[in-house]
């Protein structure tokens, strides 16, 4: 049976906690860019979304996420592309409740680590 969140409507722009299965991905960064997301409090606000090789669907990431790839990869998104990233579902407190979110492991990833050697 699939997850109860693909049976409703959902904003399927960006990839879901639940579209992980469970399991962490890695993903080499293709493109960042920055686009005005509806916010839950109303109005927008201005987010980075990561575009990674051979996905379908870009990463929303939150400032959380941002401070831990900067912290592998510096602060400058230019020096991002090309690098990868392991993506974990997890959950976390947002908009007065724990919630289902999206997590950057703050480790460069093994395969990429042995190749940069």
């Amino acid at each position: 049976m699939p997850h109860w969140r693909e049976m409703q409507d959902n904003d399927n722009r960006y990839v879901a906690a639940f579209e992980l299965k469970g399991k962490d991905v890695t993903r080499t960064i293709k493109e960042i860019k920055t686009e005005e997301v509806e916010s839950n409090k109303g109005g927008k606000k201005r987010k980075i979304i990561i575009y990674f090789e051979g996905a379908k669907k870009p990463f929303l990431s939150v400032t959380t996420n941002n401070k831990t790839i900067a912290g592998m990869y510096g602060p400058d998104v230019s020096g991002w592309i090309g690098k990868s990233i392991t993506l974990y579902p997890t959950t976390c407190p947002a908009f007065g409740e724990i919630t289902d979110c999206i997590r950057v492991r703050p480790v460069i990833p093994a395969a990429v680590a042995a190749v940069a050697e």
